[in-house]
């Protein structure tokens, strides 16, 4: 799969347009255990999420918040949850995890950049986000795409990592 994150001329841009294989949408748990696996095939990508830190999807939920699962299976690919195996760990140890393991594995983050819509051009996806760029998807045929009922339904739709 190839895509194009391209920064449309603005005041805030340059016009310069970046090249990628694959754009993943949100740097949470599922976001940097793609992009860990995604380094490690040494695939070109970047992960680009709407929070100004890694993690700050967990730092901004409520004090009381903590897994239900213990350290021992909150880790992600390659670098193991930092506690005891079976603590359960607040929601201030899960974003420091995150941004910690982000940065261990040098990981491509775009902090502060939301995914706004989603739109289909004829054999492409083009992904347009807070800070004016597009990513151009094109549809590779071995992969499995799930059917959606409308890509307009994503133009309002908030995706947060």
């Amino acid at each position: 799969m190839t895509a194009a994150l391209g920064m449309q001329p603005t005041s805030r841009t340059s016009g310069r347009i970046e090249r990628f294989n694959t754009i993943v949408v949100g740097a949470g748990q599922a976001g940097l255990s793609a992009g860990y696996h995604l380094q490690q095939r040494d695939v070109d990508f970047v992960i680009v999420d709407a929070h100004e830190r890694v993690g700050d999807v967990w730092r901004n939920r409520w004090d009381s918040l903590r897994l239900f699962t213990p350290a021992k299976y909150s880790g992600l690919p390659g670098m193991p949850f930092p506690a005891e195996p079976m603590h359960l760990p607040d929601k201030d140890e899960v974003a420091d995890y995150l941004e910690r393991y982000a940065e261990r594995f040098d990981l491509p983050v775009r902090s502060g950049t939301r995914a706004e819509s989603l739109v289909r051009d004829g054999e492409r996806w083009i992904l347009r986000t807070s800070r004016g760029s597009a990513a151009s998807i094109p549809i590779a045929s071995t992969l499995p795409l799930p059917r959606m009922a409308s890509a307009a339904s994503f133009e309002s739709t908030s995706v947060d990592g």
